[in-house]
């Protein structure tokens, strides 16, 4: 299977400088995930390892990243060899992972699950989250947020982005993000919408319990540097959302 960011890494890499990306989504994300310290950590659908090495340089003993882009993992390793952490990346699908790789205390998957292109795939990628997990362990993922509105995708505009629906709210239908769309920069990727009730009933029968959906919060260095008032079409219908799940 090809990822659709071979030909767009590096462009993807600069669109985790646009502000809400630091300021909502790292801050809601990062707050979720908690004290690291010590733990081990399985990052799939790693990307370029931007997550990766914040969880390692807050103090996580073990941090694994993983995934199916070539391009991403070249990216991540480069980033690793010019500023050694101690991380670890492989070119893998999440879906199918080698028992090698071990279980962690934590399983990362940053928009890993709106990648499923039909119910059995949202169940494949939770039975591996599962899998890697210690008992006890938990997974936290970013996500497309399944419960946001069609009609508000394109006041996103002002934070980088624009979301497209074609198919509507349709399960497995596509949904389309534009990056920097009035840039030379632009660039653009798909992933699949499925309801909160869906992704719930994957994890469920993948073995996880205590399901949560996290508000989305801006941190208060983004509220000092862009104000109140700036944030208010994103909050008000986030386009993405936070979750967490646990083992017995």
């Amino acid at each position: 299977m090809t990822s659709q960011y071979e030909s767009i890494a590096k462009v993807y890499q600069d669109s985790k400088k646009l502000p809400f990306r630091e300021y909502i989504e790292a801050h809601t994300f990062l707050k979720a995930v908690g004290d690291c310290q010590g733990k081990s950590i399985l990052d799939l659908a790693c990307g370029e390892g931007h997550y990766t090495r914040i969880l390692k340089s807050l103090g996580a003993e073990k941090v694994v990243g993983v995934d199916l882009s070539e391009s991403m993992i070249e990216l991540a390793r480069n980033q690793e060899h010019k500023s050694k952490l101690g991380v670890e990346y492989l070119q893998a699908d999440a879906k199918d992972l080698p028992h090698s790789i071990g279980q962690f205390d934590l399983v990362l998957a940053t928009y890993l699950f709106n990648y499923a292109r039909n119910a059995n795939e949202l169940i494949d990628f939770a039975k591996s989250c599962r899998n890697h997990l210690k008992p006890g362990g938990r997974l936290i993922a970013i996500n497309d947020a399944p419960e946001n509105k069609i009609e508000n995708f394109d006041s996103y505009l002002k934070y980088g982005f624009i979301k497209k629906s074609p198919s509507g709210k349709k399960e497995a239908s596509p949904v389309q993000y534009i990056f920097f769309p009035e840039s030379e920069f632009r660039f653009t990727f798909s992933n699949y919408y499925f309801s909160t009730q869906r992704y719930e009933e994957a994890l469920t029968k993948a073995g996880f319990v205590d399901i949560k959906w996290k508000p989305m919060e801006v941190s208060m260095q983004g509220i000092e540097e862009y104000g109140n008032d700036y944030w208010s079409n994103f909050l008000e219908d986030a386009p993405i959302a936070v979750f967490s799940a646990g083992l017995d």
